[in-house]
């Protein structure tokens, strides 16, 4: 009697775990293999790795690793992309509860390890006829021009007070991948995925805050020749770190790979750094000014991508204080408390015990007024 209970168990337990098999052999290779073929393989003695390792690895390369200048997970070919936005699971969001953007990590940090921060990273990679911040090892940009694929214009990139018209937007919008699968990964993970730069690219501010954290459902680019790329890149990216999509979103997803042919275009490393001076932008031409700024996590128009160094004209920005990204479109971290907010009188920063404070959408946070004083604001209140 035992044995028998023990033996429907066993099955039951099989069973299960043929199913799972089946689902990673889906997502592996957009196949749909049944859960008799899933046992069958496993009574003949193949194991999980021969099944679906090689190409579980190929389509999700591994988000706990570290970040590299190198894109990994980028699809070749349409075609591809099709094939992974099949394989990814579809479900409905799940609650906003817990968001926010200290959720993946602070600001801009020098995630890949290469001597410069992640928006400097993707400034050098997407603008050209760049001009570098002297002493930076042509790590700081302070000069570039930016042709931007989500509107098909230029722009001319100056560091400073106008650092925010070249903003950085993560092509899967954190909130979205909030609700979409990123609460199960871990701090570590989330901090990859918004540092990766298969999942970055430089856009105007215009179209980074159109976007705030829409899906492909919601909202593509206005530049209709980008959408195929754009699209297939969310899908990469997706695939990478194992989150969902909704039905509208793929269903806006599949309409748009439906006229897209050929091969996606490869996005281009980071640069390596260089010692070389050649390339420092002349005194006062934004060389000496703060940092630039990228979009609040939801900050002054609820976009998704998150700030950078210091957003201001100071000519000695502060190390100890470069300022954070926006928790959300009206909320600095508690751990700098400070707004600083580009109004009609220039660039101010306001105190948690100032009149505007509450009303006041943030552009950038500081700990300190020293901070934000060093990046080029002044204190609400004072000309």
């Amino acid at each position: 009697m035992r044995r028998g209970v023990a033996g429907k168990r066993s099955i039951a337990h099989r069973a299960q775990i043929a199913g799972a098999l089946a689902g990673a052999l889906a997502l592996a290779t957009g196949a749909a293999p049944t859960v008799p073929d899933a046992i069958e393989s496993m009574t003949s003695g193949a194991s999980f790795a021969t099944l679906v390792g090689t190409e579980t690895q190929q389509l999700n390369p591994n988000p706990d690793g570290p970040i590299t200048s190198t894109v990994q997970g980028q699809s070749r070919t349409y075609s591809e992309a099709s094939g992974k936005l099949s394989a990814l699971p579809v479900k409905g969001r799940a609650p906003k509860t817990g968001y926010s953007r200290s959720q993946f990590g602070e600001g801009w940090p020098d995630q890949d390890h290469n001597g410069c921060d992640t928006r400097n990273d993707i400034l050098r990679r997407d603008l050209t006829a760049i001009k570098y911040k002297a002493k930076t090892k042509n790590c700081v940009v302070a000069l570039g021009t930016f042709a931007d694929k989500y509107t098909a214009t230029t722009v001319e990139f100056v560091r400073g007070p106008q650092s925010a018209d070249v903003q950085i937007d993560h092509v899967v919008a954190l909130h979205d991948a909030w609700q979409k699968g990123a609460q199960q990964l871990t701090l570590a993970q989330r901090t990859n995925f918004a540092n990766d730069p298969l999942n970055l690219k430089a856009s105007t501010a215009d179209a980074n805050q159109s976007k705030g954290d829409g899906d492909a459902a919601t909202w593509l680019p206005a530049n209709r020749a980008f959408r195929c790329e754009y699209v297939a890149t969310q899908i990469d990216v997706k695939a990478k770190y194992r989150l969902w999509v909704t039905t509208g979103e793929r269903d806006a997803m599949s309409r748009i790979l439906s006229g897209c042919t050929g091969n996606v275009p490869t996005l281009a490393p980071v640069p390596a750094l260089t010692k070389g001076t050649q390339d420092v932008a002349p005194e006062g031409s934004g060389a000496g000014t703060g940092g630039g700024l990228g979009s609040g996590s939801s900050g002054t128009g609820g976009s998704d991508s998150s700030s950078g160094s210091n957003a201001g004209s100071g000519a000695n920005p502060s190390a100890a204080d470069p300022g954070v990204a926006p928790e959300t479109k009206t909320t600095c971290p508690a751990s700098a408390p400070i707004k600083g907010n580009q109004g009609s009188r220039g660039w101010i920063y306001h105190l948690p015990t100032g009149a505007a404070y509450k009303m006041t959408h943030p552009e950038q946070c500081f700990a300190t007024e020293a901070g934000a004083v060093a990046a080029g604001y002044r204190k609400a209140g004072h000309s």
